[in-house]
């Protein structure tokens, strides 16, 4: 991580300098690296823009994140990190609150059958996980059927299975 990097994430999270480096920051950093397998430049990249995930707690909230979104998803540790090498910030979204309902929301709604499925829309598309369920995604998935109506909604679901970004 360069200087400039570091003085970003500062500048965007202050409260990093706070932060005791073994006990904190280490066992995060490693996190990353050991048990989501990611590059260190793609953990520099986490850093530089979403900070605040530094600030979450390892056992409260990043460890159960990531074992909810490989259980839905049918995802390996490694793919959960390419997923925030991609989109750091979907780290700081809740579990409860954000995660867990827009991914079973996206289970119904399309449809699943298995939750590998789910897991290739996120690895396509994180972002997904960021979206409103009424106020984005329902609408979507609702003007996509509604386009394909007269051929089924079979297909519309096909068409957002290959392209999850249209989602986004």
């Amino acid at each position: 991580m360069s200087l400039y990097d570091i003085k970003e994430a500062v500048l965007k999270q202050p409260s990093l300098l706070q932060y005791s480096i073994n006990s904190t920051l280490r066992t995060k950093l490693d996190f990353f690296v050991q048990e989501l397998g990611m590059e260190e430049s793609s953990v520099s990249r986490l850093v530089k823009l979403a900070p605040a995930v530094l600030g979450l707690s390892l056992t409260d909230n990043l460890r159960p994140k990531v074992a909810s979104i490989m259980k839905l998803c049918d995802l390996s540790p490694c793919e959960i990190g390419y997923i925030v090498s991609t989109s750091p910030q979907e780290l700081l979204l809740s579990q409860k609150n954000k995660i867990e309902p827009t991914l079973r929301y996206l289970w119904t709604a399309l449809m699943l059958k298995k939750p590998r499925e789910l897991g290739e829309i996120v690895l396509k598309a994180p972002r997904v996980l960021r979206q409103g369920i009424e106020t984005s995604l329902a609408r979507k998935i609702e003007m996509l059927t509604n386009c394909n109506a007269q051929k089924s909604r079979s297909i519309a679901i096909s068409i957002i299975l290959n392209n999850p970004s249209l989602l986004t």
